[in-house]
Parts: C-alpha cells; sequence; structure tokens
C-alpha cells in the first residue's frame, strides 16, 4: 500500500505541477457551466440532466488525453524500464496511477459543486437526482479511465493510446442504438443514475468493468503474462453480473415520491385480488430502439406487481407476429400494429409492430394504451375497474367538448362519464360529481337553482371559469355575468373580472415578424410548490401548475385556498394589452388565490378561476395540471386511494423568480468561479513546491 501511494503521488505532482491539467480542467468545466446557465433560466428547472449529459461528453475526451501517457510516455521515453527495476510490484505501480487518476476525475468533478449551489440558491433540486447524476457521471468517469489505463499499456505511442481509446468509447456509445449489445452501453447504464434509480446490477456492471480493465493492465505488464487468481477472479465478477441479471429488484429508488418502486396502494391492491389477473402483453422483439426504456420500464414494474402476488398476477408475454392465437386476440381486440420507419441494408423500409397491454380478470378484459410517463398508475387503476361492478358516474359541461378531449379520455379510465347541459329543461343527470368547465352564457333562474339543489344533495362541484376570454389572436373580452359568479359567492368565492400577472410564469410562443420567439408571459402564472396548499390531500404529489389568463379569487374564512400565485404578483382590469412584453411593477404586487376549495357544511365545491388550463394544449406539456383535476374528481367522489399513484413523477422544482441582473451575476459567477479556485489551488501549490526546494537546497 505504501509502494502504491508513492506512485499515486507522483502522477498527482505530474498533474498539479504542470499548468496542462489546470487548463483542461479549467477548460472543461467553462464549457459544461457555459453550456449549462446558457438555457437554464429558460427551462426553468432545478435539475441537472443536461449538466451529466455534457460533462459525460466532455470527460470522454478529456480521459483519454489525461490517460493516454500513462503508461505509453513512460515506454517511450524510457522511463518505465527505470521505474520497472525498483523494488516497486507491478500492481503497485498500475493501482498507483489509477488512483493518481481517480483523485483527479473527483478533483475536477467537485469544481461543479457550485453548479449545484445555484440550483439550491434558486430552487428546490431533488436531492436524489444530484446524488444519482454525480454517482453516475464518477463512475463513468473510473471507467473511462480504467479502458484509458488498459490501452495506454498497449502501446508506446501515446497518440495511439488516445486514439484507440476515444474510437472505443465512441462505439461503446453507439451500442446503445442497437438492443442486444444495450447491455454492455456505458451510456445506456448511466441514465438511470441521473434520474434517481441504483440499479444494482449497473452498479456492479461499472464496477466489473473498471476492475477487469485494471486487472487487464496489470497482468499485461508482469513478466510472466499467465496469471490464474487474476483471470479468475475476472471471470467470477462477470458471473455476478449474470448472476444479477435475474434479481432486477435488487435496487435503491432515491426519488421523492418512489417513481421507480410500487406504491403501498399497488401492492395492497394486488395482495388483495379475489381472482387471477392476466396481464397479456402483446410486443414485438423488434421494436424501435427509442422505445426500448419505456419497454424496460413496463417489464420491471409487472415483475414488481408478480412478485408481490406470484400466484394471483400472472404475466405473458406473446408475440402476434409468431403466436396465431395471440395475433387472433390482437383482431378480436381491435388492436393495430403500430408503424415505423427503419433501415435495413440501406434502405428506408416501413415496419409493423405490436405494443399492446391486455388485462383479463375473469371473464372481463380490456385493453390499455401504454401512457409511458406513469404506467403503474394506469395498470392498478384498470385492475380496479375491472373489480368494481360499477364506477362512479361524474357529469361534464363544456362549451367546447374539442378542447377537453384529453381530460375526458384520462377521466374515462376510471369513471363513467356523462355530458351534462346547463341549459336543459331537464334536471341535471344522476351523477358523483359535476364539472363545469368553462361557461360564458347566462344561466337563467331555474337551471341555476339546479346547480344550487346540487350542491345541497353534498354532491361535488368543481368550477373552472374565465371571466376573461381570450382568442386565438390574443384579442380580449369580458364575459357578461352568467349567474354562475353570483352562486359561487354566496358559497364564499368570488371570482374578481380582472386578470393575474406574475413573475412565476411559463414559456408561451408568439409569432413576430422576425418569427417565432418563446418568452416567459406574466398573464400564463406558474404556481410554484410553496405557493401550494400541500396539507390538503386533493393536492397530493401536485408540486406545480401552469395557468393561463386567470382570474383571482377572494374567499371567506370558511374556505381553504388550494394555490396562489407569489407575493409579486399583481391584478390588472386593462385587458387591451396582453403583449409578451409587458412589465410588472405599474401595480401593487401581492399574494393572490387562484384555486379555492369548500368542504365544510356536507357541501363539496372547489373552484378555479381559469378553464384554460385543462384543455388539451395545456395538458400536452403540464400533465401536473391533468392530474390536479383528476385529484378533485377522486376526493368529490369518494375514491382518493389512487391520487398518490397518479401524480408520481420526477419532482423537478422550477426556478424562483429572478431579476436580470441577479441572472447576469449567476452566469459571471458560475463562469468565473472555477477559474479562481484553480487559480487559487495552483498559487498554493506552487508556492509549497517553492518552499520545499528551497528548504532542499539549504539542507
Amino acid at each position: 500500500m505504501k509502494n502504491t501511494w508513492l506512485i499515486t503521488k507522483k502522477e498527482l505532482m505530474d498533474y498539479f505541477y504542470s499548468p496542462r491539467g489546470y487548463l483542461v480542467t479549467g477548460a472543461m468545466i467553462t464549457v459544461a457551466n457555459w453550456l449549462f446557465f446558457k438555457n437554464i433560466f429558460l427551462i426553468n428547472q432545478a435539475e441537472m440532466s443536461n449538466y451529466w449529459e455534457t460533462m459525460a461528453f466532455l470527460l470522454s475526451l478529456l480521459i483519454p488525453a489525461m490517460t493516454m501517457g500513462l503508461f505509453a510516455e513512460e515506454k517511450k521515453n524510457h522511463t518505465w524500464e527505470i521505474l520497472n527495476s525498483l523494488p516497486l510490484k507491478i500492481k503497485d505501480i498500475v493501482w498507483g496511477k489509477f488512483l493518481a487518476g481517480v483523485v483527479f476525475i473527483l478533483f475536477t468533478l467537485a469544481l461543479s459543486l457550485p453548479v449545484a449551489a445555484t440550483l439550491a440558491f434558486l430552487g428546490r433540486p431533488a436531492i436524489g437526482l444530484l446524488i444519482g447524476g454525480y454517482l453516475g457521471v464518477i463512475l463513468m468517469g473510473l471507467a473511462f479511465l480504467s479502458l484509458g489505463l488498459f490501452i495506454s499499456s498497449l502501446t508506446n505511442q501515446p497518440l495511439t493510446a488516445f486514439l484507440i481509446t476515444s474510437l472505443i468509447l465512441i462505439l461503446n456509445n453507439l451500442l446503445a442504438q442497437f438492443k442486444p449489445l444495450t447491455f454492455l452501453s456505458l451510456a445506456a447504464r448511466s441514465v438511470k443514475f441521473s434520474s434517481g434509480l441504483i440499479d444494482i446490477g449497473d452498479l456492479f456492471f461499472f464496477i466489473t468493468w473498471i476492475l477487469i480493465f485494471v486487472l487487464a493492465t496489470i497482468i499485461s505488464q508482469k513478466r510472466k503474462k499467465i496469471n490464474l487468481p487474476l483471470i479468475n477472479l475476472g471471470i467470477i465478477l462477470v458471473l455476478i453480473n449474470l448472476l444479477l441479471t435475474f434479481y432486477p429488484s435488487l435496487k435503491l429508488d432515491l426519488t421523492q415520491d418512489k417513481v421507480h418502486s410500487l406504491s403501498p396502494i399497488s401492492k395492497e391492491i394486488v395482495r388483495n385480488l379475489d381472482d387471477i389477473v392476466n396481464i397479456k402483453v402483446l410486443m414485438s422483439p423488434d421494436l424501435p430502439v427509442e422505445v426500448k426504456p419505456a419497454t424496460d420500464k413496463l417489464k420491471a414494474i409487472l415483475a414488481e406487481f408478480n412478485r408481490t402476488n406470484r400466484r394471483k398476477f400472472k404475466v405473458a408475454y406473446l408475440d402476434p407476429a409468431k403466436d396465431e392465437n395471440a395475433q387472433a386476440m390482437a383482431a378480436s381486440l381491435g388492436i393495430r400494429p403500430i408503424q415505423f420507419n427503419q433501415i435495413k441494408k440501406d434502405k428506408l423500409e416501413l415496419q409493423n409492430a405490436y405494443l399492446a397491454v391486455v388485462i383479463v380478470y375473469g371473464q372481463k378484459q380490456m385493453v390499455i394504451n401504454l401512457d409511458l410517463q406513469n404506467m403503474e398508475y394506469l395498470i392498478i387503476s384498470s385492475i380496479k375497474k375491472l373489480i368494481n361492478e360499477k364506477s362512479p358516474t361524474v357529469a361534464l359541461f363544456s362549451e367546447n367538448n374539442n378542447d377537453l378531449q384529453y381530460f375526458r379520455q384520462y377521466l374515462s379510465k376510471d369513471y363513467t362519464v356523462i355530458n351534462a347541459d346547463l341549459f336543459s329543461k331537464n334536471e341535471l343527470p344522476p351523477a358523483d360529481t359535476l364539472i363545469i368547465a368553462g361557461l360564458s352564457k347566462k344561466l337563467d333562474d331555474k337551471n341555476l337553482n339546479k346547480i344550487k339543489e346540487w350542491l345541497k344533495t353534498q354532491k361535488g362541484l368543481i368550477v373552472f371559469l374565465d371571466r376573461i376570454g381570450v382568442d386565438e389572436n390574443m384579442i380580449s373580452q369580458r364575459y357578461d355575468s352568467t349567474g354562475l359568479e353570483s352562486l359561487l359567492a354566496e358559497n364564499g368565492i368570488k371570482i374578481e373580472d380582472k386578470l393575474v400577472l406574475d413573475g412565476s410564469a411559463g414559456v408561451a410562443t408568439f409569432n413576430t415578424v422576425d418569427g417565432r420567439i418563446l418568452v416567459q408571459y406574466p398573464f400564463w402564472p406558474l404556481i410554484k410548490p410553496e405557493n401550494i396548499n400541500s396539507r390538503l390531500p386533493v393536492m397530493s404529489g401536485i408540486d406545480s401548475l401552469q395557468l393561463a389568463w386567470a382570474s383571482p379569487l377572494t374567499i371567506d374564512d370558511k374556505i381553504l385556498p388550494l394555490f396562489t400565485t407569489t407575493d409579486k404578483a399583481e391584478v390588472t382590469d386593462n385587458f387591451n394589452d396582453l403583449s409578451p412584453l409587458t412589465k410588472l411593477g405599474s401595480t401593487p404586487q401581492q399574494q393572490q388565490i387562484l384555486g379555492a376549495i369548500k368542504t365544510d357544511d356536507g357541501q363539496k365545491l372547489a373552484v378555479v378561476g381559469d378553464a384554460d388550463f385543462i384543455k388539451d394544449n395545456f395538458i400536452v406539456s403540464n400533465d401536473r395540471n391533468l392530474y390536479f383535476a383528476l385529484n378533485l374528481v377522486d376526493y368529490f367522489s369518494g375514491d382518493s386511494s389512487l391520487m398518490t399513484i397518479r401524480s408520481k413523477a420526477l419532482r423537478i422544482s422550477p426556478l424562483r423568480e429572478t431579476t436580470d441582473q441577479e441572472k447576469l451575476i449567476i452566469r459571471i459567477v458560475n463562469l468565473a468561479l472555477p477559474t479562481v479556485i484553480l487559480s487559487l489551488i495552483a498559487f498554493i501549490i506552487i508556492k509549497r513546491r517553492k518552499l520545499f526546494n528551497k528548504q532542499f537546497n539549504e539542507e
């Protein structure tokens, strides 16, 4: 160990006593920081996934350059013979050089810690994602290092070592595009870490890769070429990797919502099944490579369900192209193959493939369209629907049903959805909950009384209401009173005839004479986690919302706010100028309530001062809007068990509001700080070296 440390110190002196190490490290971190902070305020998310991708790429350039001379330079300059003649074992030399590289890589990555600190200052980054991201990029760096070390030991030409190492890393990265060989790709395996999942199989793969190449370096430099103990150790490591493929449940989920693990409610439902659930997955083997992460996730979820109750949860994978029964099932259920383009023999061909899930429970069966965002919820909610004899009923009113297709589609998965006509002479349809998704026309007294009576029967009423309408041409109009506003005011919730502007705003696209531009649009308030009433069960799992042209609410003491703007929000009754260039600061700023709920006196009433946020064009890019609306229905319809599952997702906190001056300072500091730190370290090391040399000469 002492000799290993001596070699480590020698190599570290080469790194830190020459300007090359500082220049390369400084350039790499500066480039990574510049690319990250270039668009961070536009992306508006407190997470570092883009940073890890950039860092992995830069390491694939840095490490081959760093390792190319570890052995090749020694052999080229004939210092290897001198080193080899010393009373040092080959393993001490190899491990010493490797450990020096480890220290240098860790030192380089430590310079990225100010980026993480900046995110903590600007928002609330998920600690699990940060830990996983750092672990993933460190393992990637060490894997690159061990490979470069081995290649350098095979040649006496540093440039040759650099080119071969770089070529192997490029080829390894390309393996992610070939399904049979994806398991060998370092990049494919590291992605899980940055998502907060520590898969023991992936972790051990990296450890095996590192050890095998370090051991191979030792063997390649030993005078006695055959070293059975080291070869046997390498074989054992490979066998352990193969064994771990049979234990996919060995993993550590670092995410806040445990998105990579089954929820307790899901396990409880599966454990208490009265009859066998058969899951038939119709899946072709030649699906596009882009779908593989989703199919892997589906297989992992189904395998975990199966382990929860092996006796009553059965899973079968069928290929309709080879199984006639599976093909007949697909035809009878109306399942059609998906089409995609694939290059074969230098030609672009149209391929057909199947990807669908059929759930069979007793005599009932259901085909589910895979929602790759939350497959656990999709599967467990479908099972619940098959188990229950009768699903709750929801009556939905909208002046334009074409705008609510996604909302209706998702609502139909758990409920029987019927249309409601607020202007009909007939009574409101029998249902557990009534949803009014926008209203611009006046209701007569008779129809208003129907809604009043509905509330008295202790049924749920959910109102998404605009007071200011904005069309596609950005022309606004104040709606006349519909009568519903008075009814809501009688129940303690008043919707103001105004619009809210907030510095915490979503990004909108606008067409200009110079083309399309993306800007933060203050009339689209972005609700942050700290402005959501997370104590209410209905807000379970909701960490952000995106509204559009919303009106503020004034509530009585008995009403509970669901969510609010920041304390920098303003209200305006001037609707003539909704320009994206509108600036805040013209009116007093204070927090505004945009959503409220009433559950006392046996009444169930929820109101949001916006009807646009559940339209298709908003739900597509803001799934939390959908989950919030569905949570309200669950809460009022008496089935809130699935709320925590539905909203499971990687929680990415938005950034806090910052001024242009603060943004500039943050960018400058993060670009300059690594250089300043490196300069200070270089100054201290050089100063100590001069002092040491002076003392040595005096002696």
